[in-house]
């Protein structure tokens, strides 16, 4: 059996988030719009068409407010097997979106993943535009802006030799960076970085982020050494510094 995950970053508040992913016939219109063409429901289910053809029926087997997951199999597909869940987590900045497929045969893997890449790359824009608007322009300088990476221990090191000299590259030298702090801890069965980079102003990290300033900067170079990373960096306001005696 194979299976396979895939996980994206949003803006919009876990909330939010979740009541597009539960509204479970309109997959079309709030979801995914661009990738399904047209959402039926049934009893327990839903008939979903796609843009590129074809149609498969979904029972729903698990709708869990609680836990902001949802569960549903396939019929009517080439998969003999279809085990699928889509879960909301709360994240800085917004919510991390996880779905999850186990599937037979292993033969059509690759075109499930292609499908679920696809899939991702509508919902994406489509959970952002339910971000509540004006969030990070209340914000007031000086402002410290949070991101987080993971890597497997065997890259870790590695990865961590990469910032330890600057963060990003040349960072020093850009008007308006205070410096920055470095995290490390050992989880699960990877290595999580957390990088803090302190800023006079939202203006300045525009500078190096551009106008969409939640839009993390990974270095192309740095990417093969982490497994994954957040897709969006969280901003705060410093409102108080305390140093020990």
């Amino acid at each position: 059996m194979a299976s396979i995950i895939k996980e994206i970053s949003t803006l919009a508040l876990p909330a939010e988030a979740w009541e597009a992913i539960r509204d479970i016939g309109a997959l079309h219109t709030r979801l995914v719009p661009g990738f399904v063409a047209d959402t039926r429901l049934e009893p327990g289910a839903r008939v979903v068409t796609f843009v590129k053809g074809g149609a498969v029926r979904e029972p729903i087997v698990s709708l869990d407010d609680d836990a902001r997951r949802l569960v549903w199999s396939a019929e009517g597909g080439r998969a003999t097997h279809y085990n699928a869940a889509l879960q909301v987590h709360a994240m800085a900045g917004g919510a991390r979106i996880v779905w999850t497929v186990d599937l037979r045969p292993d033969a059509i893997a690759g075109e499930i993943d292609a499908a679920m890449r696809a899939a991702m790359a509508a919902m994406k824009p489509a959970l952002d535009r339910l971000a509540p608007a004006g969030v990070e322009t209340t914000l007031k300088g000086p402002v410290a802006r949070l991101w987080r990476g993971f890597a497997r221990p065997e890259t870790a090191d590695a990865y961590e030799a990469m910032l330890k000299p600057e963060l990003l590259p040349g960072i020093g030298e850009v008007s308006g960076y205070r410096g920055s702090y470095l995290l490390r801890r050992p989880f699960a069965d990877e290595v999580e970085f957390i990088t803090v980079m302190l800023w006079e102003s939202l203006d300045a990290i525009r500078a190096v982020a551009g106008p969409a300033i939640e839009t993390a900067v990974v270095p192309e170079a740095r990417r093969p050494l982490l497994t994954r990373y957040d897709a969006l960096a969280a901003h705060y306001e410093m409102v108080a510094a305390h140093r020990l005696p």
